[in-house]
């Protein structure tokens, strides 16, 4: 005679079998979906670098004056310099320097550099040395 049970559900042993299978597809899963996650982080912060570039020339062209952009380890500063004004007190010429915007990245590392771009220079190409966090080569974005 058997002995039938009312009571519905799962034993521990399927339970641990269950959450084993889990663990070993997120094992072959999780390393890929993390790489995939970095390079989208990479390229979004790539074509960021490119947009705010494109930003600083038609700024230039729109209000008629001169930017200088400025490349450091890993930010991008878009300086408006004002004119060269004396300061009354010492007489000395004093440069004004406003940024308009500063852009962190996390994933990429530029050399120092420093670019003007104004009316004359919209249709220059600029060129920018960079390269990936975890990167041996730089790239070059030409915008």
């Amino acid at each position: 005679m058997m002995f039938h049970s009312k009571q519905a559900g799962f034993t521990l042993i399927e339970l641990l079998i269950v959450l084993v299978l889990i663990g070993l597809a997120s094992a072959f899963v999780l390393p890929d979906m993390w790489k995939q996650f970095d390079q989208t982080k990479y390229y979004s912060e790539k074509n960021q670098l490119a947009e705010s570039i494109k930003f600083a020339k038609y700024y230039s062209v729109y209000k008629g004056e001169t930017l200088e952009l400025r490349f450091y380890e890993n930010h991008l500063e878009i300086v408006k310099q004002n004119s060269v004004k004396a300061d009354p007190e010492t007489q000395e010429n004093t440069e004004q320097v406003e940024t308009l915007k500063r852009v962190d990245f996390s994933s990429l590392k530029f050399e120092d550099q420093k670019v003007l771009v104004n009316v004359s220079t919209y249709f220059d190409v600029i060129t920018v040395k960079f390269k990936g966090k975890d990167k041996a080569e730089h790239e070059v974005l030409e915008v």
